[in-house]
């Protein structure tokens, strides 16, 4: 099992009806999507990466993968995730802000989450902006827990460290916002 065996159940997904919802398709990234990413990553992040960073990761990440949400045509969200035996690593989270709190960056965990176990991944974790509490409620929702702080990591702010380890159905998706 590896990041190759996640990308091929994205791929055979995307065409499933019951895969996309509010006519989101989820869809792995493309080498031509990185400028996209970029646009997304500036609008996101106070250090986004670069075009030539995202293009390196799509087309050489051996261990990593970015799955995309898009809506009417366009990528409005993705998820950037490595994976390490059976571990995964969630990079990034990244929703354009005319689309949050419309179920995009639900969706990307969601599907990471479900089809990373599926092939054997036991936990999940990542770090986030101590005083991002949307995003933070999102994790929180799909059973991740803190498990500690880096402090000063982003400079100015303490990343938290979140961990998730066990059953994709243990979060509830009436809690979601």
């Amino acid at each position: 099992m590896d990041i190759h065996d996640i990308k091929d159940l994205i791929e055979e997904l995307q065409d499933d009806p019951d895969f996309q919802i509010q006519e989101m398709i989820l869809r792995n990234a493309k080498s031509g999507d990185a400028r996209r990413l970029a646009e997304i990553d500036r609008q996101c992040f106070p250090q986004p990466y670069s075009e030539s960073m995202l293009s390196h990761d799509i087309q050489y990440g051996d261990n990593l993968t970015l799955l995309t949400a898009v809506i009417e045509q366009e990528i409005v969200g993705y998820i950037e995730i490595m994976i390490v035996a059976d571990e995964c690593e969630i990079q990034r989270v990244a929703v354009l802000p005319e689309y949050r709190r419309r179920y995009v960056a639900s969706m990307l965990m969601d599907a990471t989450l479900h089809l990373s176990e599926s092939l054997g991944i036991k936990s999940h974790y990542l770090e986030v902006r101590a005083g991002n509490e949307p995003a933070i409620k999102l994790y929180e929702h799909f059973g991740f827990q803190k498990n500690g702080v880096r402090k000063k990591y982003y400079g100015d702010e303490d990343a938290v460290l979140m961990l998730r380890i066990g059953d994709p159905q243990q979060f509830d998706p009436d809690k979601l916002s």
